[in-house]
C-alpha cells in the first residue's frame, strides 16, 4: 500500500482511495473473493470522466489557439481510456491478475510543450500557438511544478497483463477528433 503523506485536498483524495483499497482487500479476504486493483494515471480520451485535455481542445476549436506553456517544469503520465478498458477486460478471467494491484499508465513522460505538440499534430491543420507561462491564468489540469510531478511504473501491467499502451500522438488524435465534433457544434 501507498505510505506517503500528501498534504491538502490531494492528500485527502489519495488517502480516501488508499482506505478504499485496504477495505477492498480486507473484505474480499474475509469473503473469499478475488480482486484486482487498478491505479490509472491521468485518463484521457473519448468518454473520459474528467475534463482535462478537452480544456485545450476547446480552446483550439472555439478560440482558435492553443497555449504552449513554456515555463512549467511538471511532468505527468497519461493512460488512454481504451487501455484502461483493455486492462479490465484481460484481468477479469485471468487468475494471474487476481489479488494484484496494477499501475496503468503510458511509460512516456509528458510535459506541457509535448502535450501542445501532440494536440497540434492531432488537429492535422495549422493551429495558432501562443507561447505562454503558467502564471498567465490558463487553466492547467496537470502538474505545473517539478515538485508536483508524480510518475508511476507500469512495467507490471505490461509484463503480466500484456498491456501495450497507446502512443500519445495516436491517442490524442482520436481524442481531438471526438471532442472536435462536440466543441465545433457548440
Amino acid at each position: 500500500f501507498e505510505m506517503r503523506k500528501i498534504a491538502g485536498e490531494e492528500g485527502q483524495y489519495v488517502a480516501g482511495k488508499l482506505a478504499l483499497e485496504k477495505e477492498l482487500v480486507h473484505e474480499c479476504g474475509n469473503r473469499g473473493i478475488v480482486y484486482t486493483v487498478f491505479r490509472p494515471a491521468l485518463i484521457y480520451g473519448p468518454f473520459n470522466y474528467a475534463p482535462r485535455e478537452p480544456v485545450f481542445i476547446r480552446m483550439m476549436v472555439q478560440k482558435g489557439f492553443l497555449p504552449r506553456i513554456e515555463n512549467a517544469k511538471g511532468r505527468f503520465q497519461f493512460v488512454y481510456v481504451r487501455d484502461v478498458a483493455q486492462a479490465i477486460a484481460v484481468s477479469i478471467s485471468n487468475p494471474a491478475a487476481f489479488n494484484q494491484t496494477y499501475n496503468l499508465c503510458n511509460p512516456q513522460q509528458v510535459d506541457y510543450p509535448l502535450l501542445a505538440d501532440a494536440l497540434t499534430a492531432a488537429a492535422g491543420t495549422p493551429v495558432e500557438i501562443r507561447r505562454m507561462t503558467w502564471e498567465q491564468g490558463i487553466p492547467l489540469p496537470f502538474a505545473v511544478q517539478e515538485q508536483e510531478t508524480e510518475l508511476y511504473n507500469s512495467e507490471k501491467s505490461m509484463c503480466e497483463l500484456g498491456i501495450v499502451y497507446t502512443p500519445l500522438n495516436a491517442g490524442m488524435k482520436k481524442t481531438y477528433h471526438a471532442f472536435y465534433q462536440v466543441y465545433r457544434d457548440n
